[in-house]
């Protein structure tokens, strides 16, 4: 990003851009009552850019060279009749720094396992959700937390939606409903409660 090459005092104007070779295997059967699915994924990464402090303590963006990301996801799809649908889904995630074959080590940054639920009802133009998240630890640079991991989390989203004609719809969510305190990188905070509502036109 721009702010990778050129932030003030930060930046790195060396980085390479990332590649990667994606590679992802996928099987969903249907039965009367729910859906079943899984997919088997892989990818090798070269040039992965992430911000981490060097010698001076100084936080830049940096190539760390290669990684591998694998991992399998599950997901269940139940239909409730009258009360909705309900979707869940788990997926686990391994990710390494290989940049060093002798030396592999976890990449930061990364949550091993996610568990996801949600559910929508719809009726007369009207349409209700909730979201749930749960992620568990993820490795973080020591220099950041002395142990290494930062703390998993869990948070719940709602969301709603009326169609008020065939081209118009007004929707709304509320995100972080329970203002849980949470980060992904210890050197930032994840917003709080919050909302945003709109109106989406079709033409």
């Amino acid at each position: 990003t721009f702010n990778d090459l050129y932030f003030p005092g930060g930046g790195n104007p060396d980085l390479k851009p990332e590649e990667s070779e994606n590679a992802e295997f996928g099987y969903k059967l249907n039965f009367d009552s729910l859906a079943l699915q899984v997919a088997l994924y892989n990818k090798d990464i070269e040039n992965l850019i992430q911000w981490a402090p060097d010698a001076t303590g100084a936080w830049s963006p940096a190539n760390v060279g290669k990684a591998n990301i694998q991992g399998f996801e599950l997901a269940m799809e139940i239909p409730l009749a009258a009360a909705g649908d309900l979707t869940l889904a788990a997926d686990y995630l391994d990710a390494i720094d290989t940049t060093d074959s002798a030396n592999e080590k976890p990449l930061d940054y990364n949550a091993k396992k996610t568990l996801t639920a949600a559910w929508v009802k719809a009726f007369s133009g009207y349409e209700f959700g909730l979201q749930a998240k749960l992620q568990s630890e993820r490795k973080v640079p020591e220099s950041s937390v002395p142990s290494g991991y930062s703390a998993g989390y869990g948070i719940v989203n709602a969301t709603f939606a009326y169609q008020i004609t065939d081209q118009i719809r007004f929707q709304a969510k509320i995100s972080n409903i329970f203002d849980k305190e949470y980060t992904l990188n210890p050197s930032f905070n994840e917003d709080g409660r919050n909302w945003v509502a709109g109106v989406r036109a079709t033409f």
